[in-house]
């Protein structure tokens, strides 16, 4: 695998079990909907090295999930989401392995209520 199959992999199991359409990606125009859930997608590389004994090359990397909820409208339907996308990434899928998702509550920015889901990945190279 190489750094654009494994984002290919990624997003498109997102969007793929994602139950909602409100999704911003990296680097792509995305206008935020109005009092609306909306979610952005990163996929960030950490590391690309040799494993073992050199045989074989390792990535790792981290999925971050981003879900944005409008402010003092409670806070179970973004747990709703948050428990979607952990579930998303759990387990493997098309040769990237998951390990358990962090997630961290951010509270109010810029006028958004925020969730962080921060998930680590390897893969194979």
């Amino acid at each position: 695998m190489n750094f654009t199959t494994i984002r290919e992999a990624i997003e498109g199991r997102f969007i793929s079990n994602w139950s909602d359409n409100n999704v911003a990606f990296e680097n792509v125009p995305y206008k935020t909907p109005d009092e609306q859930n909306w979610a952005r997608l990163s996929v960030q590389f950490v590391s690309n090295e040799y494993n073992g004994l050199g045989e074989c090359r390792e990535i790792i990397g981290l999925v971050g999930v981003q879900l944005y909820s409008p402010v003092r409208r409670g806070t179970l339907r973004q747990e709703q989401f948050a428990d979607e996308a952990v579930n998303i990434f759990s387990g493997s899928h098309d040769g990237i392995a998951y390990r358990d998702a962090d997630v961290i509550s951010v509270g109010e920015v810029d006028g958004w209520y925020q969730l962080n889901i921060l998930v680590e990945f390897t893969a194979k190279g």
